[in-house]
Parts: C-alpha cells; structure tokens; sequence
C-alpha cells in the first residue's frame, strides 16, 4: 500500500509539472471510491421499504372535471398513476418493474366510489349501472395500478350495502377492500377485517429477501 501511495504521488508531480494535475485527481478519486465501496460491502445491509397511500379519489379517474365538461390537470387517478410509477422506480432496488419486487405497499384510504357524474351513472342509472359480474370503474383502476389493499370511507356507502359487497366481490376485483366494523346481520364481518401481506424485498446488498 505504501508502494501504491508512492506511485500516486510521483504520477501526480510528474503531472503538476507538466501542468495536467487532472488525471491524477480522478485517479484518486476512483482509488477513495473503491474504498467507500470495499467498506459499504462489509455493512449489514439494510431495507430501503417505501409505504404510499391514496385517499379521497371520489371517482375521478382521468384528468377531467365532469360537473362543467372540462380538462382538469389536478384531477385523475390517470395522473396519480404517473406518480406511484415513479415513486416505486425510485425505492426498486433491482430496477425490475416486472418481478414484482418493488419495496413498496400502496394502498387507498377510501372514498373512491363516489364523488362525480361518472359514478352516478356507473351506481345508479338503471341503464349503465354495473352489473353483477362487472367491474366498478373507480375500482378498476385501483386493480389496474396493483394496489395491495384498501378500505372504505363513509362515501363508499352512498350506494348501499348491497351494491357495495357486488363490486369489491373477488370474482370482480382483485385488489383487497379490507374493513372490521361492517357487520353483517348475523354478526358475521361484511369484508375481509384484515389483511397479512408477505412481501419479497430486496436489500442494499442487491439480495432478496422475504
């Protein structure tokens, strides 16, 4: 190592002399950042693990204002989606976006059913209303964007018990709607009361684990 420090010292004269001191800068530099490298490496490595959550969505999915029929760029889960790519590029740790292993939770904190015209005419206009079997829109979204879990707010009641238990039915949608103070008549939980997520990660060391 002394040899080594020598060698630097003499390149970075011989390079002062002749008046190009830069090389030898970088080249020391890159000697320091192998060490900061060498010493990260031998750390215990830790989980960089990113929680995101939405609320209030109110059934606005694209970027427009239903009530005067008009573009508006604050609105949309279409915007927000640009938002949670980005924010779970920026915490993925493998840069994969396709294994499924993004360090990340995303979930919704409810009133998303209602809120505008388009819900009004998906939940209750007898001739577009969503049918047994048919996805919800707003509820759509939230599958389409991969949300682990959601849960209600008092809007998603605006509708009733009955709708509400159609369009969150698993054959419809996959995202889970999570709630522990519905009962049924009988007693029974109207919703799943709670969810355990396993959730693969991957480390600093770039090493998954579960």
């Amino acid at each position: 190592m002394k040899n080594k420090g020598r060698k630097i010292a003499t390149i970075a004269m011989a390079a002062a002399m002749t008046g190009q001191a830069a090389m030898p800068v970088l080249a020391i530099e890159k000697t320091n950042t192998n060490q900061n490298t060498e010493v990260k490496a031998n750390q215990s490595p830790t989980v960089d693990f990113r929680i995101m959550a939405t609320t209030d969505l109110h059934a606005n999915i694209m970027d427009h204002d239903y009530y005067t029929d008009t573009p508006n760029q604050n609105l949309g889960i279409s915007k927000i989606a640009t938002l949670i790519k980005d924010a779970k590029a920026e915490i993925d740790k493998n840069g994969n976006g396709n294994d499924k292993i993004d360090n990340a939770l995303l979930v919704d904190n409810g009133d998303t059913i209602q809120g505008n015209p388009l819900a009004t005419v998906y939940a209750m206009n007898s001739e577009t209303k969503t049918k047994p079997g048919e996805k919800y829109p707003a509820y759509e979204a939230l599958d389409i964007l991969e949300y682990d879990a959601g849960t209600l707010g008092n809007h998603e009641f605006n509708y009733g018990l009955d709708f509400l238990k159609q369009i969150t039915d698993k054959s419809v949608m996959k995202t889970d709607i999570i709630n522990a103070n519905v009962l049924n008549t009988d007693g029974t939980n109207a919703f799943n009361p709670y969810k355990v997520v396993t959730e693969e990660v991957v480390d600093s060391n770039g090493n998954k684990k579960l």
